[in-house]
């Protein structure tokens, strides 16, 4: 069998536009780690709640 590793290594080359085309004005990589320190968040600017 092949590994998540050599699965991944044999095929991200073989689609790599989708990898780098954007949606203005976003731009976003997502590599699935959900840390609390990989995540972003929007505030308001008067209270600095997170509102997003």
């Amino acid at each position: 069998g092949q590994t998540a590793l050599g699965h991944t290594k044999d095929n991200i080359l073989k689609r790599p536009l989708p990898a780098v085309e954007n949606e203005k004005p976003w731009n976003v990589v997502l590599h699935g780690d959900s840390w609390g320190n990989n995540m972003m968040f929007r505030y308001d600017e008067q209270t600095g709640r997170p509102v997003e």
